[in-house]
């Protein structure tokens, strides 16, 4: 449902959430990558940033917030794991862009593609995942599809071929019965409709699950559990969710990914504690974040750049809570960042932050704890509306305001997380702002005269 809200807050819901609790539902899903991320707002609309050589849709390469692609709002479905992104509209088309020398967009071709464009002319896309260099899909019929790299078999088909268009994987005379499908670092992971587990491609790792280290090229069953719920694949290890709510993890375990208090390898699913409450999961190179029905968001592993996001850089080889809340609601990691999202709509994001990664302005280093991320109603270039306008921008001391209306004014200075941290009420024979006791950074002056009128500016503290 689309609400009509007055002009002010639709501006400061624009912004980036200056109160999660006052503007709902900014983003519905969010897909990590390498360097970048793309998202998808409750409305439909399209939405990428931070870095990727290839290009993140649009052209361009960089971005430290979130810009929209097209002005199309019947996206449904986004899936990215490195360089090549992959996207469903409503009406079943496929759209990719991105890295596409082993044919991974699945256009027929082996060259990248820097926009958004639209992949085949078929309509019955319901699925779809991007590995590091191969894809899958799944279409309304129930049958799963796989294009891009096979140098492991992980496109399923028994041979070794790249293919550059999507071509069906059948396993056991059962061609129509698959659920879920995620295309990893050169293995699938699949589920079928009767909640059975199929893997095949690279196993050196025993990422595969089969209690060998054997590669596969054609759908391998594992086990013989028929509840088998969701499925997230890391470079090398593999995490999965039963539909009892248990958590069950197998693969490389280095840097503690797994989660089972140790560092040692498991070759076949092996339950992660006792816990039933289970909801969400995803699984970046060398650590893994999820989420409990309670709400609470939980992470482990590689902690590089602060990517497991407790605030530290110390790898943790069990599940550790992050924060207290009780709101998120999903999560996805990339490859050393991470982002999860709350029942609110904002996303949060940690972990490096060197290319604008986190999408709030910012190319700092890393971020070790959850920050919040531009929302995607609007653009930061957008929220300009020219009524008033701010100098010296960057500024040390005295912030000056131009434009005045008349009348009594509010400002609210506001931070990078969200929080207000200066507020002053003005005449219109006060058209100054003493910002010198702020830390350097960027932050976002919100305007509210009693003449109605409202801007939000961005400016930069010296």
């Amino acid at each position: 449902m689309k609400l009509q809200l007055p002009i002010n807050i639709i501006i400061l819901g624009a912004f980036f959430l200056v109160s999660e609790s006052i503007f709902p539902q900014c983003w519905q899903s969010v897909s990590v990558g390498n360097r970048h991320t793309i998202a998808l707002t409750p409305e439909g609309s399209l939405w990428t940033w931070g870095i990727n050589s290839i290009g993140l849709g649009d052209g361009s390469v960089h971005s430290s917030v979130p810009k929209q692609l097209g002005t199309d709002s019947d996206w449904k479905m986004i899936s990215t794991e490195d360089t090549h992104n992959l996207a469903l509209k409503t009406d079943g088309s496929l759209w990719g862009w991105g890295y596409n020398w082993f044919g991974q967009l699945g256009d027929g071709t082996n060259t990248d593609i820097e926009f958004l464009t639209r992949i085949g002319t078929d309509t019955d896309w319901d699925w779809v995942s991007s590995g590091i260099s191969h894809s899958v899909g799944i279409k309304t019929d129930g049958s799963l599809w796989a294009w891009g790299s096979n140098v492991i078999g992980e496109l399923g088909n028994g041979g070794s071929e790249n293919s550059h268009l999507p071509i069906q994987v059948v396993s056991q005379n059962d061609a129509t019965k698959w659920k879920k499908a995620f295309a990893g670092w050169i293995i699938t992971v699949a589920i079928k409709t009767d909640g059975t587990l199929w893997t095949w491609g690279s196993n050196s790792g025993g990422q595969l699950g089969d209690g060998t280290t054997t590669d596969k090229r054609v759908p391998t069953k594992i086990g013989t559990d028929t509840d088998w719920e969701t499925i997230a694949t890391g470079y090398q290890h593999v995490i999965a969710i039963k539909t009892d709510g248990t958590l069950w993890a197998w693969g490389i375990n280095n840097f503690g990914q797994l989660g089972d208090g140790t560092n040692s390898q498991r070759l076949t699913p092996t339950q992660i504690g006792t816990d039933t409450d289970w909801n969400s999961v995803d699984a970046g190179l060398h650590h893994t974040l999820a989420t409990k029905a309670n709400g609470t968001l939980w992470a482990w592993g590689l902690n590089r750049a602060g990517s497991v996001g407790d605030n530290t850089i110390i790898n943790r080889n069990t599940p550790v809570q992050i924060g207290m809340d009780t709101n998120w609601e999903s999560v996805s990691a990339g490859n050393i960042q991470s982002k999860a999202i709350k029942t609110d709509g904002n996303i949060w994001a940690w972990g490096f932050n060197n290319n604008g990664q986190v999408g709030n302005g910012t190319n700092t280093g890393s971020v070790r704890a959850p920050v919040l991320t531009n929302c995607g109603v609007l653009s930061l270039d957008d929220i300009e509306q020219n009524v008033y306008s701010v100098y010296p921008n960057p500024v040390s001391t005295i912030l000056k305001i131009e434009n005045i209306l008349g009348g009594n004014y509010q400002l609210d200075v506001i931070n990078q997380l969200g929080q207000t941290v200066l507020k002053k009420d003005r005449n219109p024979s006060s058209t100054s702002l003493d910002v010198s006791a702020l830390s350097k950074g960027i932050y976002f002056l919100n305007i509210n005269s009693e003449n109605k009128g409202k801007q939000i500016i961005k400016f930069i503290k010296n």
